[in-house]
């Protein structure tokens, strides 16, 4: 069957500690029909990053998606503008050790990834589009580890687009502002006819307004 008008997709971008993730929290939080899969990053007592877990939304089922453990990496504080990594966090008081993460793990800069984990989300969200009656799929986020080493959620993100065993749904994608001309490119080649739009936190998008949502489902 032939298909008609392809369904949009959002590229959300923003430095680190924009509020990327929160907005996509609230989008989920605040609309019925969004399914979303959120990076939020995990903090020791100090607020200091020791890892990233993955969130599946609305069901909250999370999955610890990676540690740090590059012994010289000095855990930056979290910036306050994205007050999401103090609520959703629910980190420990201490860093975990290296020797809890995984040792199959891809390592991309001070993290070690989960395979585990990444495989874990990524069923979790997909089974969230199939069971439930879902408008917009938010996938938060996408980085080199997908766009430059085709590992990661980097599958999730291809069926998401070709709509293959999913539902073809309008789609946010977050991604850093240095990957958004090859993230651009990725989309324009896996979903046809579709040319993707692209906005920064803060730029005048109202995640909790009506309105809003319905600029990203034409």
């Amino acid at each position: 069957m032939q298909r008609g008008r392809e369904p949009l997709v959002t590229v959300l971008t923003g430095p680190r500690g924009s509020g990327k993730t929160r907005f996509c929290s609230v989008l989920a939080a605040r609309h019925s029909g969004v399914a979303a899969l959120i990076s939020p990053a995990c903090e020791d007592g100090e607020g200091r990053r020791f890892g990233i877990d993955s969130v599946v939304l609305p069901g909250g089922a999370r999955f610890a998606l990676a540690r740090v453990v590059d012994p010289d990496y000095r855990p930056q504080r979290a910036s306050e503008e994205d007050g999401l990594r103090h609520t959703l966090a629910e980190a420990p008081q201490e860093e975990a050790p290296p020797e809890e993460v995984p040792p199959e793990g891809v390592i991309l800069g001070p993290y070690r990834f989960s395979r585990q984990a990444l495989g874990a989300a990524g069923d979790a969200l997909r089974q969230e589009l199939l069971q439930g009656d879902h408008r917009l799929a938010v996938l938060d986020e996408i980085g080199p580890l997908e766009l430059n080493r085709g590992e990661g959620f980097s599958a999730l993100l291809r069926d998401l687009l070709r709509g293959a065993e999913l539902p073809l749904l309008p789609l946010v994608v977050v991604v850093r502002p240095s990957l958004v001309a090859t993230l651009c490119n990725y989309i324009r080649r896996e979903r046809k006819g579709c040319s993707p739009v692209t906005i920064g936190v803060g730029e005048g998008g109202d995640a909790e307004r009506p309105a809003f949502l319905r600029s990203l489902l034409r």
